[in-house]
């Protein structure tokens, strides 16, 4: 088969060239051109003098061969699988040949955007075609394929067993159990540690209950006070009552029929006897408290009191356990103080004195002239590095990092904003699809979503434009899609209206 790529304005074509020998299936060939048919990919039929040849559009799709090419996830695979399987039951529906179709993973073409597949059908008469082992060309996929780590890959080793089970194969029972695998993502149920811990109720809100008081000596706590429901209704007065008789402030303390009025209740349950209780119990609360601090300063002792008054005179410092000595300065007069209680004197350790230690080297004469010392020698030389440098010689820092720079590093910069992008994997994609490619261009709709790949081979590296809508351009010229050129150092890139630059270092 004489296959190749042809690129006419915004499309790109897979061109099969037909031998003078073969014949076309006038059939086959007349539901390709007459019908838009579902998962089979659209094809011309052109002849100038006696060369014939047919063209497959494949414009924004990718090979299988790329797709696979790198790591896989869950949706790409399932998708695939499902949509090629689908293209064979249509096709079997407008009396197609399953023969005719050329399944391989360079002949199917795949829109990563919707990861819907589209077959190759060559309308060529042919005796002896081989019958299609679908079996083994799903399977190969799988045992080939690198699938996404992060996911729980049971799904393959149910696809093997799937196709390792006898009997004849059936593409509708396959798609069928591939749908099914599909479906059991979307309702698998949600890992325990995701699933939202269910919060109890809150409980119905109750009434502000005020802290008792703090206990004394000389009044008893007062009885506790009863919870009052937060949505019991206050109940309406039926008439305007004259104001009761309100304690007077210097009252005794509350009896038990007198109830602890706190500011949050009285806030809730305001009315002019409430206010009044309140005001009441405020101001007895504040009388107490200054009876009880002029209680509690009347009993404490007179020394204590003087002793804390006290301070040391001007001119004069405390020492602990000693009388406070004046200190008299010359020309004032000495001063004199109220005499202390006496002290029993106590026992205080000198502190211990420092003593540097002596040195064994006797003094140095007077008389005796100093002597510089002598220059060393016998260091060696600081050596420079060359290809011959020797392992007792002092070695010059960098050098090492400066060998690796050397070597090559291919990576692009990108003209518009001097980014630099690594060429670190050996198929590197770059397009608009983020889940699909290496480097992604989201902003910039005339990017394909899967664009063109940076392929590196050993010392080798071309660009490989995958049948891109506005093509890929290597310094000015416009290459043919799914097509390895040659790159080096220096190397102009154009994709779409991006403008790239290859460089190795």
């Amino acid at each position: 088969m004489r296959w190749s790529y042809e690129t006419l304005g915004a499309n790109t074509y897979l061109v099969y060239e037909l031998d003078p020998s073969e014949t076309i299936d006038g059939t086959t060939l007349g539901m390709l051109t007459n019908n838009r048919i579902g998962g089979l990919a659209p094809v011309l039929f052109t002849q100038s003098d006696d060369l014939r040849y047919l063209k497959y559009n494949v414009t924004a799709k990718v090979a299988a061969s790329q797709v696979f090419g790198g790591i896989v996830n869950r949706n790409r695979l399932l998708g695939v699988f499902a949509s090629i399987v689908s293209a064979l039951n249509t096709a079997e529906e407008y009396m197609i040949d399953a023969s005719s179709l050329i399944i391989d993973l360079n002949s199917v073409f795949i829109d990563i955007s919707t990861n819907a597949a589209e077959l190759i059908c060559l309308p060529v008469v042919s005796a002896g075609n081989p019958d299609l082992d679908l079996r083994a060309f799903f399977k190969g996929i799988l045992v080939n394929t690198q699938f996404d780590k992060s996911e729980n890959g049971d799904y393959v080793m149910k696809l093997i067993s799937q196709l390792n089970a006898s009997g004849h194969f059936s593409p509708s029972e396959f798609g069928k159990f591939v749908a099914e695998l599909s479906n059991e993502k979307k309702r698998a149920p949600i890992p325990e540690a995701r699933k939202p811990v269910p919060v109890p109720p809150a409980p119905p809100p109750s009434a502000y209950q005020a802290p008792p008081p703090h206990p004394s000596t000389d009044q008893a706590p007062p009885p506790p006070v009863q919870p009052v429901a937060a949505k019991a209704p206050v109940p309406a007065p039926q008439a305007k009552a004259a104001p009761q008789p309100v304690a007077s402030p210097h009252s005794a303390a509350p009896g038990a029929d007198e109830k602890e009025i706190s500011l949050f209740y009285l806030l809730q349950h305001y009315n002019a006897e409430n206010k009044a209780l309140y005001d009441v119990q405020k101001r007895r609360k504040k009388e107490q408290g200054g009876q009880r601090a002029a209680k509690q300063q009347s009993k404490e002792p007179k020394a204590k009191k003087a002793k804390k008054s006290k301070q040391p005179p001007d001119g004069a410092f405390a020492v602990p356990g000693r009388e406070i000595s004046p200190v008299n300065v010359p020309g004032t007069p000495p001063q004199t103080f109220d005499a202390q209680p006496a002290v029993a004197p106590q026992f205080v350790a000198p502190a211990p004195q420092y003593a540097p230690p002596q040195s064994a080297a006797p003094p140095r004469p007077e008389a005796a002239a100093y002597i510089p010392p002598a220059p060393q020698t016998g260091f060696g030389d600081t050596v420079m590095f060359d290809n011959e440098t020797q392992s007792d010689a002092t070695v010059m820092l960098g050098y090492e990092n400066a060998q690796k720079e050397n070597r090559a590093r291919p990576h692009l910069i990108r003209q518009s904003n001097n980014e630099r992008i690594a060429i670190d994997k050996p198929i590197f994609r770059i397009g608009r699809d983020r889940s699909f490619v290496d480097y992604c261009i989201s902003e910039n709709n005339a990017i394909g979503r899967s664009h063109a790949n940076i392929i590196t081979d050993g010392n080798r590296y071309c660009v490989l434009d995958t049948n891109s809508k506005n093509h890929t351009y290597v310094n000015g010229a416009m290459i043919t899609g799914s097509t390895e050129v040659e790159i080096t150092h220096g190397t102009k890139l154009r994709l779409a209206n991006e403008e790239f630059e290859f460089r190795l270092y």
